[in-house]
Order: C-alpha cells, then structure tokens, then sequence
C-alpha cells in the first residue's frame, strides 16, 4: 500500500481535482453582454443583441486547461476564440460542453442570445434613472433607488404601435406608463419584451433595480 507524506497527499489530492474538474471559469462572447454575469456555477444564460450583428465568437476557459471543450460540438482549446457563429434572428443557442481531463465528469453551458428584430425607441422610469442613459441598441441596464421607494413604473415607446409591449410579462401600451411594479430591498430584476404580433422570440432589456436599505 502506497503512503504519502502530507506534503505528497495534498498535492495528490489537488492532483485528482483538477484532472476531475469540468467547469469554465470565464466564458466570453464576441459583442455581447450576457445576462446573469458569468459564474462558473450558472449554467444558462440570455443575451439580447442588434439585428445587425449577424456573427459571433466565443472564448470559454476552463478551470483546468487540459480539459476537453466543445462549442457546438467544436472542439477548441481552453482560452481559444471559436470559429463565427452564426446568429439567426429570433433564439440562437450556443451549447459549451466540457469534459474534465479524466472524463468522468461533464458540464454544459447554454447560452441563449436573441437577435433583435424589433428595438424599443425610448424606455422611461418613475424614479431613478437608468444606468447607462437608454439606447435602442443597449439591453442591459441598472439603477438605484432611495429605500423609500417601495414600487416603480416603466413608461416604454415604439415608432410602431402594432408592436407588442410586456414589462414583467405584462401587457403595457405604447407611451404609457405599465403598473407599479413592487420593489425588494437589495436587487430587482425587471424585462421589458417588444415583438411584432407574428414574432415567436421578443427582443429582451434587462434592467436591475437595486433598492437601498433602511
């Protein structure tokens, strides 16, 4: 029976978890901001992007480099750029598959990006303001309110009024103000959607409103 001193053991033991280890440590996309931020424990993520971005490429890293990494079904070196990737409009998934270097484990990474085929011209809040200024083309964005506000209504607008608006799956007319919506102490995720009547997919901002405590 081999021994090991405990020098020996700790290292052995390192040894084993990172041949044993299938998990990305960053992951990263070609123009675009993904939505949670990356964590090496989430394993599903969303992604608006412009209609005009037809193409992408990504970079994923795993916490071991010698394990093996698949993107949709390519395989690529840790911290190597992928070949283009071509976006439809409407719901692209880009699967990341990793296998530890002892293959016997396995991690899948999804990340779902959304092609715009319809773009808010303009999006208000009753208090704060957003964090950056409102843009079109830009679909994540956060904001601050004092601890005294308990609710808070979005007021969004379109250059088409055939197009349907949801703030927090609910229905909200062009240039009109949506219901107040409740506010937690801490962070609050809130999505406004657009799309044309006959679209499957909406086109998605997110925006993080974070409440100050007492």
């Amino acid at each position: 029976m081999k021994t090991f001193s405990p020098g020996e053991f700790e290292e052995e033991k390192e040894d084993f978890e990172l041949k044993n280890n299938s998990a990305l440590i960053n992951l990263e996309i070609t123009d675009v901001t993904i939505n949670p931020s990356f964590s090496s424990e989430i394993k599903t993520y969303n992604a608006t992007v412009v209609s005009s971005l037809t193409t992408v490429k990504v970079t994923p890293t795993a916490e071991y480099s010698r394990a093996t990494i698949k993107v949709n079904g390519d395989t690529i070196k840790s911290g190597n750029q992928s070949d283009n990737i071509y976006l439809n409009v409407g719901i692209s998934t880009i699967n990341i598959e990793v296998t530890s270097y002892d293959k016997k484990n396995k991690s899948t990474y999804n990340v779902n990006i959304t092609r715009a085929n319809v773009l808010l011209s303009g999006l208000t809040s009753s208090s704060g303001s957003l964090s950056p200024a409102f843009n079109p083309q830009t679909f994540n964005y956060s904001m601050t309110v004092d601890y005294f506000i308990k609710t808070i209504a979005f007021t969004p607008f379109v250059s088409d009024n055939i197009v349907i608006i949801e703030i927090n799956n609910l229905n909200v007319a062009n240039n009109t103000q949506s219901d107040p919506v409740s506010l937690n102490y801490g962070t609050n995720q809130i999505t406004v959607k657009v799309k044309y009547p006959q679209d499957v997919v909406a086109t998605v901002y997110y925006i993080s409103v974070t409440r100050n405590p007492i």
